[in-house]
């Protein structure tokens, strides 16, 4: 009886997470609002001014490159967006119930943009 009740929950749970699994959409979404934040954060970006106008080409251009780039993997249970540079595979994404985490952040993005 506590065997079916474990394997019961089990099988909810793992309904549970193939239902609430992260389309490709909440992936590009979710990590090219990471990059348009990481520009803002570079430019010094405000409501007017120079720095806004960067931030919305970059994010436009961002958008883009995420749109070509980004491929994403569903497990079924979780979903991973990875992107491809020069012959390496790095995770950038992991969705998993209902909502999509990224292993970059705004400041990680604005960092890298500074140093170039």
């Amino acid at each position: 009886n506590v065997i079916l009740s474990v394997f019961g929950v089990l099988l909810g749970f793992m309904v549970l997470l193939i239902a609430t699994c992260p389309p490709e959409s909440a992936h590009k979404e979710r990590i090219s609002t990471v990059v348009k934040q990481g520009i803002g954060m570079s430019t010094g970006a405000d409501d007017d001014g120079l720095g806004a106008l960067f931030q919305l080409i970059g994010g436009g251009i961002a958008g883009y490159a995420v749109d070509q780039m980004l491929e994403v993997n569903s497990y079924f249970l979780f979903s991973v967006g990875t992107i491809t540079y020069e012959e390496k595979t790095k995770p950038l994404t992991i969705g998993v119930l209902g909502h999509v985490f990224t292993t970059v952040s705004k400041e990680d993005v604005s960092e890298m943009l500074n140093s170039l």
